[in-house]
């Protein structure tokens, strides 16, 4: 039979129609070399000895994630999908199999009580996340290893979010697709932070943006600890649901503070993006660019049909720009919502120095701003329990504001 590794003009290649079949650990043929780290459990196997510098800088950026994110941060160590009993990481380079972490399946071991998997890593080095990207790509799949090793059955998205967090922790400022993954969150307020879009878009990889804001908001001291101790706290038993980590979250939040809590405040945070960016709001090195303001779903003008927004979900915020009205000093408000959600409007910016956003019920108050832009956000009813996880269902409202003339 011939091999799904084509060896062939110095290069291993797995053609794209065997990629999803391809287990690299069945082709030993593939692996005439070898470099095992002397620091950690790791090696990295590849094919021919012209790649021995890309093998060398992998497994340095290898050994330098695990040191950061094991050692330093506190992750558990990864389970090795590990045929030969050697205990050692296994690390795939090789062209066209593309760069990322694969489950092996369930571990299986009388220690380990949880949904762990064991895995092993593939990476292109010559692929689109070489080059510059390289290093930063490896810290984001050596995460990927990491969370295996907590719950493989969280949300892809919580992967994602994690994932990129601790690349920006670990190569700050030096993430090339930084921009269209922050345009591509900001563009989908509707959506809860943790949606899963099947990748359809990078919304995923810009989320990282609510684990941000939970830092700087609520564990400033914690860094990237604090997706150790959501991920140490989602684990649950093997076909279990949970906790999961809105669970886990919701146990390191300060008594009283939900999920739902921090998807409000956070709904006002993020609309400070791009040109009203505040410098105290961001963190990390960028100073983000007018594309990344959150979308805005439409304009609010007094004395006209009431707006209906179709598409926001539970958890995601619609954003609405109210003008202030020639003669007026505040408008009232006329709000339906979908009765299956409970509903919190908030108005930014503040009348208040130093306050980010005010929550607004009947009127709107302008002070002597010319416009303020509503958030609006869908949340669980009080009681609800679990918090879903992922919903594609819609909660329509509609809103209309009407002009109270100044005294």
């Amino acid at each position: 039979m011939m091999s799904l590794c084509v060896l062939a003009a110095g290069m291993a290649i797995v053609p794209p129609e065997f990629k999803a079949e391809f287990k690299p650990w069945e082709h030993p043929e593939c692996w005439a070399r070898e470099l095992r780290s002397k620091r950690y459990p790791l090696q990295v196997s590849y094919s021919f000895e012209s790649d021995d510098a890309i093998a060398r800088q992998v497994l340095a950026t290898l050994e330098e994630a695990w040191q950061w994110q094991v050692e330093e941060v506190g992750f558990i160590p990864p389970f090795p999908r590990d045929p030969s009993g050697s205990g050692l990481y296994p690390v795939y380079l090789i062209r066209g199999a593309g760069t990322g972490v694969n489950s092996s399946g369930p571990l299986v071991r009388s220690d380990v009580n949880w949904s762990a998997h064991a895995s092993y890593m593939t990476v292109d080095a010559w692929g689109p996340y070489a080059g510059s990207a390289l290093e930063q790509t490896i810290h984001h799949e050596f995460q990927h290893a990491l969370e295996a090793a907590y719950d493989w059955d969280e949300p892809g998205s919580i992967f994602e979010m994690s994932a990129n967090f601790i690349q920006e922790k670990a190569r700050p400022g030096m993430n090339p697709g930084f921009d269209v993954e922050l345009a591509d969150f900001q563009a989908r307020p509707q959506l809860a932070p943790h949606a899963y879009d099947d990748y359809e878009t990078y919304f995923m990889y810009g989320s990282w943006m609510y684990l941000a804001f939970l830092e700087q908001r609520y564990f400033p001291i914690e860094g990237a600890k604090l997706v150790e101790r959501i991920w140490s706290g989602a684990r649950s038993a093997p076909g279990q649901a949970q906790p999961d980590w809105i669970d886990s979250l919701g146990s390191l939040l300060p008594k009283g503070t939900g999920y739902s809590d921090t998807v409000i405040e956070f709904a006002r945070w993020r609309w400070y993006a791009g040109k009203k960016t505040r410098p105290a709001l961001w963190p990390f090195a960028y100073a983000p660019a007018p594309e990344h303001e959150v979308r805005v779903s439409g304009s609010l003008e007094a004395d006209s049909p009431a707006v209906r927004i179709e598409d926001t979900r539970l958890l995601g915020t619609t954003y609405l720009r109210v003008p202030k009205p020639v003669g007026c000093d505040e408008v009232s408000i006329e709000f339906s919502g979908a009765p299956d959600a409970g509903w919190v409007l908030q108005a930014m910016p503040s009348l208040v120095t130093g306050v980010d956003g005010d929550r607004i019920e009947a009127r709107l108050p302008f002070g002597d701003l010319s416009e303020r832009t509503l958030a609006v956000t869908a949340i669980p009813l009080s009681g609800t329990r679990p918090v879903p996880v992922q919903s594609d269902a819609e909660y329509p409202y509609q809103i209309r504001v009407e002009c109270l003339p100044a005294l």
